[in-house]
């Protein structure tokens, strides 16, 4: 792989702080803490576009992810690294983008500051046939029953939580379920 092909994300610290940039490959292989997106798009019914994996993925193949989502890249903003994930996996404009949260997604893949965002479209989509097998809008209802019978990323359904928290605080229902935390990985100091 030529150097012009390598991804270089920015680390941060516990606060967000940058305080390195490096490939993807250290980032990971070295459980250092970088930056992420999650974009939920939701149509006019309020249906939110769960993403099928690739199954020909390195991570989580075939599982049911957020409708958008990936790293944002060394020098990205957040805000930017939505719009691009949205355009680069959906063939999705993104002149509407809301940020609702940023949280700590570690997990023990990855220690991921993700900002979580909300893009109100009916489409249409052209999904990127080398990381999307499909797509399909689901009612709220509907997707904490695909949450107990499916295999899905921990990081959607934390972000799903997190944006039924944000439904329910601006009054609109909600169904009860919310993603509960196991024990969750800490980064470790840098040596």
């Amino acid at each position: 792989m030529g150097s012009e092909e390598l991804e270089y994300l920015d680390v941060v610290d516990a606060d967000d702080a940058v305080v390195g940039r490096d490939t993807r490959e250290n980032v990971h292989r070295g459980h250092r803490i970088h930056r992420g997106v999650h974009v939920l798009v939701v149509n006019a019914r309020g249906e939110i576009l769960v993403q099928l994996r690739s199954a020909r993925l390195d991570n989580h193949p075939g599982h049911l992810d957020a409708s958008a989502g990936g790293h944002v890249q060394s020098g990205e903003t957040y805000q930017e690294a939505a719009g691009r994930e949205l355009l680069e996996e959906l063939g999705c404009h993104a002149e509407q983008v809301e940020h609702l949260c940023t949280y700590d997604g570690y997990s023990v893949r990855q220690f991921e500051k993700r900002g979580l965002f909300l893009h109100r479209c009916d489409g249409p989509f052209r999904p990127d046939p080398e990381a999307v097998d499909g797509i399909e809008f689901q009612a709220a209802e509907r997707l904490v029953e695909v949450f107990a019978t499916r295999p899905c990323t921990e990081g959607f359904m934390r972000s799903v939580s997190l944006y039924f928290d944000h439904l329910a605080a601006h009054g609109t229902p909600t169904p009860a379920w919310r993603w509960t935390p196991g024990p969750e990985p800490r980064p470790s100091p840098p040596a």
